[in-house]
């Protein structure tokens, strides 16, 4: 400030600021703040012309005509004197003390001084930057908040750079580039953890309708949770226990749903494990379907397969049922093949995965007709022709309450052998 004053051939206040302007003349205002100005170098070290001190004194090189009229710095250059200070090119080396006071006096002299952005306004910038990064890592895809993150980056070295280079303002950049950084990686590990909370969530609840290989597939099919519906050519099993109501008459509601909740647990899992979905429970009764919303070639045989473990799984259950109903409980299943529709049906506030259409309701005639041709299993005759290695027993055309066409009736047996099926079916 003394080397400019004296140059400029004008007092300097004896007061220095440590916040202020400091005045020299009537043109030059130096704002300090906190003490000091920021310098905005012209160029790396060397950009001032050096000369030697000892060719000056000697009136060597003919250097006066050239330093008329200038401000000359004398001290050290040497890097042994250890006065070396930083600068930002720090690609070119230190930059000697003397030449940093040049740098300072340069930006004063040429109105090159560095405006710097007040406190609140940063503060400011940090809070909006935070605000978008939430934003880029909450409300949209991860792809797309990445991408958004990079060019606010972008955006805001743009700024800084563009705002320094044709104004000399400084704007901040590391800490609102650091607000968005952080922002952004909490706001994206707040937004898994919710989505793997949501995704526990969902498989928990769906794992107790689907078995596990169907839940992960409707898990990576977004559409699988949209309400509407569409067809497909699915197999439906009905089953029930006979007599059950007439039983739990006779019982407390409490072994009533002892019983209940040990055979449906038996079903659900041989269901499950044959690759079906269950539909829904009511009561005693079961609905569930193969090939929806996983499809399998020999969906029909799965089906049947499931229906000849269920009526052997509740062999094993009625002994130690028989001391509480004092009766021989029998299940009775109907499967029938056919288009329906399939899908989550209902309201946007309660929805239901279900299968609607002709198909499942003559299932469940089918399963009515098990009492009157007291068989525990009958197909129809679109299941029984895509059968293999499971013996049949051809009842006839039936005629279907509600049903202007009959329906070919099978009684499904055992699993058979290939060699004996043809005597059988």
């Amino acid at each position: 400030m003394e080397a400019v004053a004296s140059y400029l051939d004008t007092p300097l206040p004896r007061t220095t600021l440590a916040n202020g302007d400091v005045p020299i003349g009537s043109d030059t205002v130096i704002r300090v703040r906190d003490g000091g100005f920021l310098v905005n170098f012209p160029g790396p070290p060397g950009t001032h012309a050096t000369v030697n001190a000892g060719d000056i004194l000697d009136g060597r090189g003919g250097y006066s005509e050239d330093l008329e009229g200038k401000i000359l710095f004398i001290g050290v250059s040497d890097p042994s004197a250890a006065d070396m200070v930083q600068t930002p090119f720090t690609g070119s080396g230190l930059m000697a003390g003397v030449e940093f006071h040049a740098s300072a006096a340069s930006t004063i002299l040429n109105g090159a001084q560095i405006t710097t952005t007040p406190r609140y306004q940063v503060l400011l910038i940090v809070i909006l930057m935070v605000l978008v990064a939430v934003a880029l890592g909450r409300l949209v895809s991860p792809a797309l908040g990445a991408l958004g993150a990079v060019i606010a980056a972008i955006a805001l070295l743009a700024a800084w750079s563009s705002a320094f280079s044709a104004m000399d303002y400084a704007l901040p950049v590391a800490g609102p580039l650091a607000a968005l950084i952080a922002g952004y990686a909490v706001a994206i590990t707040d937004r898994v953890r919710v989505e793997q909370s949501n995704m526990l969530q969902a498989r928990t609840m769906l794992t107790r309708y689907l078995p596990d290989s169907v839940v992960k597939v409707m898990l990576k099919d977004n559409e699988a949770a949209q309400l509407g519906a569409k067809r497909a050519e699915v197999t439906i099993l009905f089953a029930d226990i006979r007599g059950f109501t007439a039983v739990s008459e006779k019982l407390e509601p409490e072994l009533v749903v002892g019983i209940l909740n040990e055979y449906l647990s038996v079903m659900t899992e041989i269901i499950f494990n044959n690759g079906g979905t269950i539909d829904k429970f009511e009561g005693d009764a079961i609905l569930a379907v193969f090939g929806a919303p996983q499809r399998h070639e020999d969906d029909p045989q799965r089906a049947v397969r499931t229906a000849l473990e269920m009526r052997d799984h509740l062999k094993g259950l009625q002994s130690s049922w028989r001391e509480i109903t004092q009766a021989n409980l029998e299940i009775g299943i109907g499967i029938n093949s056919g288009a329906v529709m399939v899908g989550n049906i209902g309201s946007g506030r309660r929805m239901d995965y279900t299968v609607i259409g002709d198909a499942v309701n003559l299932a469940a005639r089918l399963q009515d007709l098990t009492k009157e041709h007291n068989a525990p299993i009958l197909i129809s005759g679109e299941v029984a022709s895509k059968l293999n290695g499971i013996a049949t027993r051809f009842i006839g055309e039936t005629q279907i309450r509600g049903r202007e066409n009959s329906v070919d009736l099978y009684e499904v047996l055992e699993h058979q052998d290939a060699a004996t099926l043809s005597a059988v079916h």
